[in-house]
């Protein structure tokens, strides 16, 4: 059975708000993944399980060609929208990045920027990212460090197995968490050369409460959970949640740090 998070409409529901308050945090991510791959203007990129644009956006800035491709009806609308808004022209489809609407020996780079760790099947993600691309151009996929990295974040996920005892919350393997699995994934998929970089992100809130926002807003799996128990039922959860962090870090300003793993690949034939 494939993970609520590969459902094109878990992404629908959240594509707004992700648009809004995720999207520009991780764009410190997009910056780290154009910057490991020496691309000149005009070079053909293709931005796979896109979102509302995060890295395509900036790509397009940089002078690229862009496609950008997700399953997401939702994020494509939110990446068109912040396309005329900056005066960006981005070529944009509704697609599986699992068979994705573009040729062979095509486009000089491909990115994943925390999507193709969620596909049902990622040896065929990487196999199209890896199609899509020409001789010698580079694959580039993101994925989440181990839950316990994020400190904040795991707090909270100890809290919500307080609450919520009998739902599983963070204990499943986190996809593509572990470097020695990208570069076995990636090689597989005949990616040569391939690396993996440790880059992470800060971001700064005035108080626990926007802190949390920032976490929840724009959480598919939050905004699951939330569909899932019902409003009555969350508020008690979310009520839970805040005292926990609220006993821990405080009420005050606060600093929510992300780490990720970068995989690098070069299609040399």
């Amino acid at each position: 059975m494939s993970s609520p998070l590969a459902i094109a409409s878990t992404w629908d529901n959240v594509a707004f708000d992700y648009a809004e308050v995720t999207a520009p945090f991780f764009a410190n991510f997009a910056k780290n993944a154009l910057d490991a791959v020496d691309l000149r203007p005009g070079s053909r990129v293709l931005d796979i399980a896109a979102g509302p644009g995060t890295l395509a956006h900036l790509a397009a800035e940089r002078g690229f060609a862009v496609t950008a491709v997700d399953f997401s009806p939702a994020m494509i609308g939110e990446l068109n929208a912040r396309s005329r808004a900056k005066q960006l022209t981005i070529d944009t489809h509704v697609a599986d990045g699992q068979q994705l609407p573009v040729a062979d020996n095509t486009q000089n780079a491909a990115f994943s920027m925390f999507g193709l760790m969620f596909f049902p099947d990622r040896a065929k993600g990487f196999s199209e990212m890896h199609r899509v691309l020409a001789p010698g151009g580079c694959g580039v996929v993101s994925s989440w460090q181990p839950m316990e990295r994020f400190a904040m974040l795991a707090e909270v996920f100890v809290a919500l197995r307080g609450l919520l005892p009998n739902m599983p919350f963070g204990d499943g393997k986190a996809p593509l968490g572990d470097p020695q699995e990208i570069i076995l994934e990636m090689t597989a998929a005949g990616f040569e050369g391939v690396t993996v970089h440790e880059v992470s992100a800060s971001s700064e809130a005035p108080t626990l409460d926007l802190a949390w926002n920032f976490l929840l807003r724009g959480s598919a799996p939050f905004a699951l959970l939330r569909r899932n128990i019902g409003e009555a039922a969350w508020k008690d959860v979310e009520r839970g949640i805040k005292d926990q962090l609220r006993n821990k870090y405080g009420s005050g300003a606060q600093r929510v740090t992300m780490s990720a793993h970068l995989g690098v690949g070069r299609k040399n034939h």
